[in-house]
């Protein structure tokens, strides 16, 4: 599988990354922040809710577009979500380690330092400062507490500890590609090159991996319950709840998938339309890039447009909107490049091919 499989299934592995976080606020919410217990468990099931809620509107805006509204809308999101990570690991280190609550606003005001590079300057920004110190923290929290706890919960929260720095790794450090460093070397654009699929997938494994062990952790505590009280355990089914989960990821994977080609087929009808008014408006004989610009400034939802030939075996760009050299070679191969679609030119010998977004 190469990386532009993988593009084209951001908007299910957005799906699983948002229903895992929001499953560990179910989870906290629900079975945990009751308990007698002195880890915060309520600041995490804020961090699950609204970090679940920011990767489910990604996936939506990946679907049906975005916006410069909703993008800083959904970094404000992040931000809140890893201002609430922050606090479970602050507050759960009181005990032996004592934060001022007031460094929280300072490092969201550093953050903010990244708006002199635009969205993905600043997103990148609030991660470094909230999200890695977030992650880390609550990892750090966690494996300390591990230490105290019986033997029945010590694993759980030892693995916790853990799938929470790396989270704090994989989102707080793979930012968007932004014009400064280290955002312009480590990126989410340089991690799907080198490794082949995006880091999407990775923090969507651990997303899924930390309200397991949450569960995990909750089914512990009321076993051990059991065991001194000498009741019973009165353990949720957890077949059912697995078998709930479950249900509702294959309904919303199904549910994503269904939209998706929805919106794929109208992109593909239009750009057919498009593709069409090009054609007849080209002369075919001598095409050129002034043809080009001249139908492309006609047709205001047309970004780029492309002649190209086949010769040899390779196709070969003829004419382009977009500043390519005459006889240069084709730009990266579609599956590298979502939402470019390479489409028959009108051509009585099929001789051209245009490439169109």
């Amino acid at each position: 599988m190469n990386a532009g499989f993988f593009r084209n299934q951001l908007d299910l592995i957005y799906f699983i990354y948002g229903l895992g976080f929001i499953y560990l606020g179910i989870i906290c919410s629900t079975s945990l922040w009751k308990q007698k217990d002195f880890i915060q468990w309520k600041w995490l099931a804020l961090f699950g809710f609204i970090h679940g809620l920011t990767e489910w509107m990604d996936m939506l805006c990946l679907l049906f577009g975005d916006n410069t509204a909703l993008a800083t809308f959904r970094t404000a999101l992040m931000a809140l979500s890893y201002m609430f990570l922050f606090e479970f690991g602050r507050s759960n280190l009181t005990s032996v380690w004592r934060i001022p609550r007031w460094i929280i606003p300072v490092l969201f005001a550093s953050g903010l330092t990244g708006v002199q590079w635009g969205q993905n300057g600043t997103n990148a920004t609030i991660r470094y400062s909230l999200g890695f110190t977030g992650g880390l923290l609550a990892g750090l929290s966690l494996l300390l507490i591990s230490k105290r706890q019986p033997a029945g919960t010590r694993k759980p929260v030892l693995f916790l500890s853990v799938f929470l720095f790396s989270y704090g790794i994989f989102s707080g450090l793979i930012a968007p590609e932004a014009q400064f460093f280290p955002a312009s070397i480590i990126n989410a654009n340089s991690f799907l090159e080198t490794f082949g699929f995006p880091v999407q997938l990775v923090r969507g494994f651990i997303a899924i991996s930390i309200a397991l062990l949450a569960w995990k952790y909750f089914s512990a505590t009321i076993k051990i319950k059991a065991l001194r009280t000498g009741t019973g355990s009165n353990l949720p089914n957890m077949t059912l709840w697995s078998a709930t989960m479950f249900a509702v990821m294959a309904i919303g994977l199904l549910s994503v998938h269904a939209s998706t080609m929805t919106v794929f087929d109208e992109i593909r009808q239009t750009i057919a339309k498009q593709m069409t008014i090009a054609a007849a408006l080209l002369d075919k004989e001598t095409p050129s890039a002034k043809q080009l610009s001249q139908i492309k400034n006609a047709c205001r939802s047309i970004r780029a447009l492309a002649i190209m030939e086949h010769i040899n075996g390779k196709t070969i760009v003829l004419a382009d909107t977009e500043g390519f050299e005459p006889a240069a070679s084709i730009p990266p191969p579609l599956g590298e490049l979502p939402l470019y679609n390479l489409l028959s030119l009108l051509s009585g010998s099929g001789r051209y091919r245009g490439r169109l977004s």
